[in-house]
């Protein structure tokens, strides 16, 4: 039985139990309790499974996930510098992909507005670096973003991504200036569902 099978008969065991529950699709027999319900009817139930439908078919091919990192106090002179991604262990330098697919943006925020030098982050497939990079400069002094179309640059399942960031001489942002980071990530159809 595939997933999107399972998700379905779960929906449907659902909607039979609420029926149950409430009486029936037209709800004749409900106490004052339930008035927010007052409106399921038949109607509304086809509504729900095609909400269920619409939300199965957007975790198919190209649902864009993201991969958020972050580095506190991004100093002048770097070369290749790692960000951490987001989350409980930020002692890990990068993040292991449970599907494949392909990076289709990165977006990059740097606490205070740049003042002087170029950040530029760039991620990295494998310790790999890759094509797509976003750079904070005199254009972009605080947020900027880089994207492209999917299958440009791809990925398999457990690969290992992250980002790193470089930084001129004259960088300066502030004092201590964090940055943060998403690696925008597109998943192949094979991989979900």
């Amino acid at each position: 039985m595939s997933v999107l099978t399972s998700i379905w008969a779960a929906a449907q065991d659902t909607l039979a139990k609420v029926k149950t529950y409430l009486g029936s699709d037209t709800m004749s027999n409900f106490e004052p309790i339930h008035d927010p319900l007052t409106e399921l009817d038949a109607a509304h139930v086809n509504r729900v499974r095609a909400g269920l439908a619409e939300v199965a078919l957007r975790t198919r091919k190209g649902m864009i996930v993201p991969f958020h990192f972050y580095v506190a106090n991004a100093l002048a002179n770097q070369s290749a510098a790692s960000l951490a991604p987001e989350s409980a262990d930020s002692s890990k330098a990068a993040v292991i992909a449970l599907y494949g697919g392909s990076v289709v943006g990165l977006t990059v925020h740097c606490q205070n507005a740049r003042t002087a030098g170029t950040l530029t982050v760039h991620w990295r497939k494998a310790a790999a670096a890759q094509t797509l990079t976003a750079a904070i400069d005199g254009t972009n002094t605080q947020k900027v973003r880089a994207y492209q179309l999917p299958g440009l640059e791809t990925f398999a399942a457990l690969d290992s991504l992250d980002l790193t960031y470089t930084t001129s001489a004259d960088w300066a942002a502030g004092t201590t200036p964090s940055i943060w980071a998403t690696l925008w990530v597109s998943l192949g159809e094979e991989e979900v569902l």
